[in-house]
């Protein structure tokens, strides 16, 4: 029984998924065994990344990810930050701020 599977890189766990060379698969047993992965020219659905799994024939591994293009969603959050002033007197009422504290 599997338990887990994790993405690996040159020899070290990694969190992006899209660029894995191994997984390492854990067993209910205890046991752990490396796998080598190779990315597959093509898959079933556009955003969904898949791996084969050297050794074991048509068995695809597929990270629990979802490639998306962000990059416009990144601009538009950015445009909307740019026109925030951090250091004003309406974002000071809405954080409770003070502009300037004096202890005695």
């Amino acid at each position: 029984e599997v338990l887990s599977v994790t993405g690996m890189k040159d020899g070290q766990f990694v969190t992006d998924l899209s660029e894995i060379d191994k997984i390492m698969i854990h067993y209910a047993d205890g046991t752990k065994e490396e796998k080598s992965v190779s990315p597959k020219p093509t898959s079933n659905v556009e955003q969904v990344k898949e791996y084969g799994i050297t050794d074991l024939g048509d068995v695809v591994y597929t990270p629990n990810m979802v490639v998306k293009d962000r990059a416009q969603l990144l601009s538009d959050v950015k445009a909307k930050l740019d026109t925030i002033t951090l250091e004003s007197p309406e974002v000071r009422a809405i954080t409770g701020n003070v502009g300037a504290l004096y202890l005695e």
